[in-house]
């Protein structure tokens, strides 16, 4: 049995898709995750859980560094996502192995006016280590 997490904290950081990484005073948030390992049927399942906990904040997504920001560009971030996961892999030797995992994530949308986003995923795949 192996059990896991992570502690993440962002201050004063917003992430914008075209302009990248960026400074924006209040765009603080908290993150973290709890995961679990056990072995089973010669194999093991995982299983986690992660939360992202921001703050609401309003934010320039002009490119736009100097001078005030365009009344148009200004947008509301909010940052709250919820995602649980779980998995099995299978050894099928020394290097090769099986594995299924489905996750589920759940938040709202990145900026003002986006919809809640819920998105489902599995996998399915063997890995060979060569």
């Amino acid at each position: 049995l192996k059990l896991h997490g992570a502690y993440a904290k962002e201050d004063d950081v917003f992430f914008d898709v075209a302009l990248g990484l960026r400074p924006d005073a209040g765009a603080d948030a908290d993150a973290w995750m709890a995961g679990i390992t056990v072995p089973l049927f010669g194999g093991n399942i995982l299983a986690s859980y992660q939360k992202r906990d921001g703050d609401s904040v309003a934010v320039c997504l002009s490119a736009v560094t100097t001078g005030p920001c365009p009344v148009a560009s200004v947008a509301t971030r909010q940052a709250e996502r919820d995602v649980w996961a779980v998995g099995y892999t299978y050894p099928l030797s020394r290097r090769t192995n099986l594995y299924a995992t489905y996750s589920d994530s759940d938040g709202e949308g990145a900026l003002q006016g986006s919809t809640t986003v819920d998105r489902k995923q599995y996998t399915v795949g063997v890995r060979h280590l060569f």
